[in-house]
């Protein structure tokens, strides 16, 4: 028995809960190297946004929030990596997921961004690397 359901009955609430996760994910990215609170706060609200779109077979919206919460979530941060790597990296994948959402309410193909997700995989390497 194969299971199938209409996607465009949940794409309103799909398309207000990104928008509301993609901004809260935009006020936790600014200032400093936020507090252990507010790097939960943005793993949370990555891991709905990947959820979501993964439900709803969003690919490259699901890839880029996976890729980002990884990012979060590691235990090796530094404010100093946070300001020059992450947070930059951060505000790319958010910029590139509004744009997904954009495309998506409009109906419109969305396209992969397969050199942020790149760049992403290659700051979680570089985070995660052991210390010589």
């Amino acid at each position: 028995m194969e299971f199938s359901f209409d996607t465009s009955r949940y794409l309103p609430l799909f398309l207000e809960e990104a928008a509301s996760r993609l901004t809260a994910i935009s006020e936790g990215l600014t200032g400093p190297m936020p507090d252990p609170l507010t790097l939960r706060h943005l793993h949370r609200h990555l891991h709905a946004l990947r959820g979501m779109a993964a439900a709803l077979g969003y690919e490259s919206m699901r890839t880029l929030a996976a890729a980002a919460e990884e990012l979060v979530a590691s235990a090796h941060l530094t404010s100093e990596r946070w300001q020059d790597l992450v947070r930059p990296l951060l505000e790319e994948a958010r910029c590139a997921c509004e744009g997904n959402l954009a495309s998506i309410a409009q109906g419109k193909a969305v396209n992969r961004d397969l050199a942020l997700e790149v760049r992403l995989g290659e700051a979680l390497a570089e985070i995660t690397r052991p210390k010589d």
